[in-house]
């Protein structure tokens, strides 16, 4: 995948064709048919058949920005094989699947997509995957996972399979989980890969939800996943720069530049210090600030 913003991912049934459709209005940076937890076991089959029909539907009326991930059943389930040949198609951007394990697990899933995409005649290497680290034994191999191969495109952490699997209550403040949680993100951030935040359950609580992306974005998070569209709008000004933090941004790099021009390798700018790891985040929002320019900008075309 070419870099691209994945902000906000929106979770979408597998198994409703109305809420397939109606995800198209909503600006998500990805949509996410789902087969995997909102579906369940009897309408399994009838999803993935449902989604493999529609994929080339939702992909032409949807913005070429917008990326389309599937979320397959998980690498041990009797689903996993049809999962896997029905939605590796042309504009599919990368499949995710859950509760991943182990860095061999990793490599018997991304051999299986490699015969899959071989099957379907797509381009080599094409289809991207993104894993949930969602359970203890998943969190507590995530450096080994996060390091297995070119494939992936992103880490998602999990947190109501986290909790079920810990045997813990899941709380809103999420303090219950803020371990595994930055653990999983250090872990995606040391192979270079953005990690993904677990879905806000409590949907119509909104103050939560700003709240929950702060955490996250100050843990290292550079999107979240969503289980309702009414969220995404939320989701995406949280995880983007603020026009404030851009302008700061600005005078960091340029008073830093100036300095180090000048032989010095540290300035200040508003009573702040400002080093090289301090000119290297503000680097960061900038270059995010272009990518949602340039996203903007192909949006209006």
């Amino acid at each position: 995948m070419q870099p691209s913003l994945l902000r906000s991912l929106l979770f979408v049934p597998g198994n409703s064709e109305k809420m397939l459709l109606k995800a198209l209005q909503v600006h998500a940076d990805a949509l996410v048919p789902d087969l995997e937890d909102s579906v369940p076991k009897e309408e399994k089959v009838a999803a993935r058949n449902l989604v493999s029909k529609m994929l080339p539907s939702l992909r032409a009326q949807v913005h070429k920005r917008v990326q389309i991930i599937p979320r397959v059943n998980s690498f041990y389930t009797q689903w996993f094989e049809e999962d896997l040949k029905a939605v590796l198609q042309l504009g599919v951007s990368a499949v995710t699947i859950g509760k991943v394990e182990t860095a061999e697990e990793m490599k018997e899933i991304v051999k299986a997509i490699a015969e899959k995409e071989k099957e379907a005649n797509l381009p080599s290497n094409s289809i991207k995957l993104i894993p949930w680290l969602e359970t203890a034994k998943g969190v507590a191999y995530a450096r080994e996972i996060c390091a297995s191969g070119s494939r992936l495109a992103a880490i998602a952490f999990g947190a109501e399979d986290f909790t079920a699997d810990m045997q813990i209550e899941r709380t809103s403040s999420g303090k219950e989980f803020y371990h595994a949680r930055s653990w999983v993100c250090t872990a995606a951030r040391a192979s270079k890969l953005p990690a993904l935040d677990s879905p806000w359950p409590h949907f119509r609580d909104l103050q939560g939800l700003e709240e929950d992306c702060r955490v996250a974005k100050a843990m290292g998070y550079k999107g979240k996943f969503s289980i309702h569209p009414g969220n995404i709008d939320i989701i995406n000004k949280q995880f983007s720069p603020s026009t404030k933090e851009v302008e700061f941004a600005k005078k960091i790099v340029e008073a830093f530049e100036v300095a180090r021009k000048a032989g010095r390798g540290s300035t200040s700018v508003n009573g702040t210090m400002v080093d090289e790891p301090v000119y290297r985040r503000a680097r960061a929002v900038i270059e995010q600030e272009s990518l949602l320019q340039d996203s903007s900008n192909a949006s209006n075309l």
